[in-house]
């Protein structure tokens, strides 16, 4: 009954501190949003921004799973306090929009929710795979809990490893979800193939609104547009779709890319496009690259070629060639992370495990 309860909460927490975040870098970076949606989402990234920069440093000098539980747990509720004490008026604005909200939505918006219920539903309670890339994100977040480490045992056979695996080595989220598990109690069974398949179901489907309101006229079109992608998601089942990874692997990190990051990407890139200044976009770039290494080292080559499909158009047309090296900036950590990666197979870089 307690696991019950605490898995709601667990879910409508995460999407509370994605909110939190998201309104402060909204407000302190001067960036204009009146939709939830999109502060949501900005800050699910400075969420993976933030915990990549905290873990890997903790990861390398040999720091404790619950040391890293509890300094993140200080980071995040800092930061939240730190949102609701700054952002009072906005809170305030958009407790009054919420009133009216429901008023005038056509039958397609309904529609558009008993489809992605249909879709909730499926991955918390019917979904089953057992490829070995499941297993692994399901055993690192096991192993790291029983041995109170990051990162530091093999997940397949619980050897303890003299090398970091350079496969890995970069991508932390299996280690958030269990600093989620070890702040909780939660098993991570339940964390990883219950709340956060829901979690990419919702943040993906929150992406694909935001482009629709970017790209179309009539914002009601935009629930038909998620209707429509609803209706795809469920009936395009192969190995190479991002709707076989969101229904049936959302937990793994590459669900998370092709569900989440890259159609952020492409909306970022719209929002470059329609903005006379480019520059507020800039950073969410940079931090969407480093979020995207946390989430799956696939990230390094992906992530980059997709940012340049979104950017360099944008440069030519508006002709700013000065912003080149920002451009430049936003690649960068995929870039270093791939050189390390490569570094790594090759044998030429290994990097100690500390105990």
């Amino acid at each position: 009954m307690i696991t019950l309860l605490k898995m709601p909460a667990l879910f409508l927490g995460m999407l509370a501190v994605f909110c939190c975040l998201g309104s402060f870098f909204i407000r302190e970076n001067r960036y204009e949003s009146g939709h939830l949606g999109e502060t949501v989402l900005f800050g699910f990234i400075a969420y993976y921004f933030l915990f990549e920069l905290i873990s890997v440093p903790m990861m390398v000098l040999g720091a404790k799973l619950h040391l890293l539980a509890w300094v993140w747990a200080a980071v995040v509720a800092v930061l939240v306090i730190a949102s609701i004490c700054l952002h009072l008026g906005m809170w305030r604005e958009w407790g009054k929009r919420s009133g009216g909200f429901w008023r005038g939505k056509t039958a397609a918006f309904y529609v558009m929710l008993v489809l992605i219920g249909i879709q909730l539903y499926f991955v918390a309670a019917l979904q089953e795979n057992g490829s070995a890339d499941a297993a692994y994100y399901v055993g690192s977040v096991t192993t790291n809990l029983a041995t109170d480490s990051i990162s530091s045992f093999d997940p397949y056979t619980g050897k303890a490893l003299d090398f970091f695996n350079i496969r890995y080595v970069f991508s932390m989220y299996p280690a958030a979800n269990a600093v989620l598990c070890r702040l909780t109690g939660l098993h991570p069974l339940v964390v990883t193939k219950v709340i956060l398949c829901m979690m990419t179901v919702v943040l993906s489907y929150l992406v694909y609104a935001q482009i629709g309101k970017a790209l179309l006229k009539e914002k009601q079109m935009v629930w038909v547009l998620l209707c429509f992608i609803s209706v795809v998601n469920l009936n395009f089942h192969t190995i190479f779709s991002n709707a076989s990874f969101l229904l049936t692997r959302g937990y793994e990190g590459k669900a998370v890319l092709c569900n989440i990051i890259l159609p952020f990407l492409f909306y970022l890139g719209l929002r470059m496009y329609q903005e006379k200044n480019g520059k507020r976009v800039w950073l969410l770039f940079f931090m969407t690259g480093v979020a995207a290494i946390d989430l799956t080292m696939s990230s390094m080559m992906t992530v980059p070629v997709a940012m340049s499909a979104v950017i360099l158009p944008n440069l030519v047309r508006k002709k700013r060639w000065g912003q080149s090296r920002l451009y430049l900036l936003a690649v960068l950590p995929c870039v270093l992370v791939l050189g390390v990666y490569l570094l790594g197979v090759r044998g030429i870089l290994q990097i100690p495990v500390v105990r």
